[in-house]
């Protein structure tokens, strides 16, 4: 089965999506890989949506030119598009904030809003399995308990991340066959953030141990979701 079969049979059995065909979705694209294979796949399986972008004024000229890109994106795939300018450094220092928290507040505030004054029935993120590994050893590395190692959840009201039953090799492997363009944010390479840092440098050791590291952790946030599901039915 195709990745973006795969997509669409997750989306109803991991994310509760009744009849994707007959929904319509808001997609959060930032221009990087991930999120171009994302707008891709929706276009691929046929799918109702539109595209929104944030430009949160952090990276001067490459910011616009994101923002260029993905209405460039839209256009091509030939559904809505949507952008918002944010001062998210004004908004942090205001809020006593980090820059990654206003940025997130931001996003999702906006997000929401254009849900109910758009008509979109869904929020999708391009959050993939390996985002989920690193959150889960993030949340490890400050300690946790059971709820904090399930990585990142599949659905969270209408906010919904069918990507997460690939890893970031798979979704690559999608964009380099497909010969996609995207854009590559220079703060990735960054290793003062801690996502970064583990995705550059904890990562990359695992897999020598593990080459499968993908398929292995997911089965291991799949066991604990059945085990914190069991203790609540317990409980």
């Amino acid at each position: 089965m195709n990745l973006a079969q795969r997509m669409l049979d997750g989306m109803v059995t991991a994310c509760g999506v009744d009849h994707p065909k007959q929904q319509r979705f808001l997609l959060g694209v930032s221009g990087g890989r991930d999120s171009v294979v994302m707008a891709h796949l929706f276009a691929e399986q046929e799918l109702s949506f539109g595209i929104c972008h944030c430009n949160f004024q952090l990276r001067g000229k490459a910011a616009e030119e994101d923002a260029q890109f993905v209405k460039a994106l839209a256009a091509q795939l030939n559904c809505s598009f949507h952008l918002a300018v944010f001062d998210t450094q004004k908004v942090a220092k205001e809020d006593s904030v980090s820059i990654q928290m206003a940025a997130r507040r931001l996003r999702y505030e906006w997000f929401e809003s254009l849900q109910n004054t758009e008509g979109y029935d869904y929020i999708v993120t391009a959050h993939h399995l390996t985002d989920a590994i690193e959150t889960q050893l993030h949340h490890l590395a400050r300690g946790t308990g059971l709820k904090g190692l399930l990585g990142i959840p599949s659905s969270n009201g209408r906010v919904i991340r069918p990507l997460l039953l690939a890893g970031s090799a798979e979704l690559a492997g999608y964009q380099d066959v497909h010969g996609l363009a995207f854009r590559e944010d220079s703060s990735n390479a960054e290793t003062k953030y801690t996502r970064n840092f583990i995705r550059h440098h904890i990562l990359p050791p695992f897999r020598e141990l593990n080459p499968r590291l993908e398929v292995t952790f997911g089965e291991n946030m799949q066991r604990l979701k059945e085990s914190a599901w069991l203790m609540d039915q317990m409980l």
